[in-house]
């Protein structure tokens, strides 16, 4: 499975990917805000799953996913199939804010 990290905190990444490596995934971006992502994404780089922030500068990640599913952006072919749990998710997150 190709998967796409898209988060402000380079810990967060390095973290991630890291613990990613040895499994038989692999993570085909990684990206510091919404436009690295959509960049790669644009530019075909492969991806079947994101793991998305939610709490970032600029393009949150509310932002991200409305995107993604409004315009079908990428290639993320399991980010649509996975948005309404994150939506569900990401709604409960945004009332403790």
């Amino acid at each position: 499975m190709n998967i796409a990290i898209l988060d402000d905190h380079e810990l967060i990444r390095v973290g991630v990917t890291s613990v990613l490596h040895d499994s038989p995934h692999d993570v085909t971006i990684s990206a510091a805000c919404a436009e690295e992502l959509f960049e790669s994404l644009e530019a075909g780089t492969p991806c079947d799953l994101l793991l998305l922030d939610i709490l970032m500068p600029g393009t949150n990640g509310f932002e991200v996913a409305k995107r993604m599913r409004t315009s079908g952006a990428g290639s993320c072919s399991r980010s649509r199939k996975t948005l309404s749990t994150m939506r569900r998710f990401a709604a409960k997150a945004s009332r403790n804010i």
